[in-house]
């Protein structure tokens, strides 16, 4: 039964991703382009939603199901230190910002895959994840 759940949510992450790399790459008319914009922003949430709840899953290696975090971690790192001048200049202050608003979304479906997963541990870092970006 757990291989069949590890299955789905991996074919479930394979295909998000694969929709949102199609959505990003797709040339729409101008009617639909703001429509475009928002879905690119926004539908980042289900692949990693999909991938940390498949990490939690696993229960050989637990260290893996920090990984997703920790990458947007570094991302947001990056984003801040652009963002502030301490990398770069000019135009990277923007990319910065940009990078940083990306990292929201990710995030949060993240941390919806903690809060999913069940457990009073997962539970707890999940709303503590959710109450941050809330913060933000």
């Amino acid at each position: 039964m757990k291989n069949r759940i590890h299955i789905v949510l991996l074919a479930g992450f394979f295909a998000s991703l694969m929709l949102y790399v199609l959505l990003f790459f797709w040339d729409a008319p101008l009617h639909l382009s703001e429509l475009q914009a928002v879905l690119c922003l926004s539908f980042s949430a289900v692949p990693a939603f999909f991938l940390q709840l498949w990490l939690c899953q696993l229960e050989y290696v637990r260290w893996t199901r920090w990984l997703p975090l920790c990458a947007l971690f570094l991302a947001a790192l990056i984003g801040a230190a652009c963002l502030s001048g301490l990398v770069g200049s000019g135009w990277d202050a923007l990319g910065g910002a940009i990078l940083l608003c990306w990292c929201i979304v990710p995030a949060a479906g993240c941390a919806l895959g903690w809060l999913a997963h069940g457990g009073k541990r997962s539970r707890r870092l999940g709303t503590a994840g959710l109450a941050a970006l809330l913060a933000v």
